[in-house]
């Protein structure tokens, strides 16, 4: 445990490098570097009873970080190929945070009030039932990556953004509030149940849905915008052509209303 509520200034990096390796910030003020090279056994990790800035996370394996309620945990993680970070208590993470190959997994209800980027292909994950909110402005662009959702509960991200010829949504059973498209990309691939709550297209996006399950919320084709339709699954959403092209290339169910408001096809 570190306590005093001092500044713990290490150069060298704390190292988790056991299944039960356990760091517990019970009043330290600020800490230095910290790393999780071995994954760790549930309710191991890092453990934060009282606030405290750290000055970086490298987390390479799973790991577990629970915040107590009232307090908050700063600094930079980067969550690294290999890397699984199972976040909960009541408390909240104000750091930012870089998926570089890694895993977010929001186990409770979680507001991120630091920024989220992503840098590789990465995962994050929100339980049933719970929340996981990103609160920075202009959402999260994917850039060249694929990222992926799972996990069943809802992510409230701002605004998802396919920006990328090579940008990926792989979704899995899980609610998202926003996306949206600036560039012809690779799409959205639908393995589980899913709802996007608005899903707006101003490119060529591909939409391929896994037979027997479907795609619920709203979807938008704006002008330029093109849906190609792939796969045998249903699309339960509402769909608004405001210009654009709806284009089905296999035996997929239209189950939601589509509605013309402009040239479309």
């Amino acid at each position: 445990a570190l306590i005093g509520g001092g500044t713990f200034n290490n150069s060298n990096a704390l190292v988790l490098n056991n299944a039960d390796s356990l760091l517990a910030l019970e009043g330290i003020g600020t800490i230095g570097k910290v790393k999780a090279t071995a994954n760790a056994n549930s309710g191991k990790g890092l453990h934060v009873s009282s606030s405290a800035a750290l000055g970086q996370y490298d987390v390479s394996a799973v790991s577990y970080l629970d915040i107590a309620a009232s307090q908050t945990l700063s600094g930079q993680l980067n969550l690294q190929s290999g890397g699984e970070l199972n976040i909960s208590g009541d408390g909240e993470y104000t750091g930012d945070i870089e998926l570089a190959g890694g895993k977010f997994s929001a186990t409770d209800d979680q507001t991120l009030s630091g920024t989220l980027s992503i840098t590789a292909d990465s995962e994050l994950a929100v339980s049933e039932d719970h929340t996981l909110t990103l609160s920075q402005t202009g959402g999260l662009s994917l850039g060249g990556n694929i990222l992926t959702l799972i996990g069943g509960g809802t992510l409230q991200s701002g605004g998802l953004k396919l920006n990328n010829a090579s940008s990926k949504l792989l979704l899995n059973s899980i609610t998202v509030d926003s996306v949206s498209t600036s560039a012809d990309s690779l799409g959205l691939k639908i393995d589980n149940d899913t709802t996007i709550t608005s899903l707006s297209v101003s490119n060529l996006t591909p939409v391929s849905i896994t037979d027997g399950k479907s795609l619920s919320g709203g979807i938008t084709v704006n002008t330029g915008g093109t849906v190609q339709l792939a796969d045998n699954g249903t699309i339960v959403s509402n769909i608004t052509m405001n210009g654009g092209v709806l284009d089905a290339d296999e035996s997929l169910t239209i189950s939601g209303a589509v509605t013309q408001a402009g040239n479309a096809t």
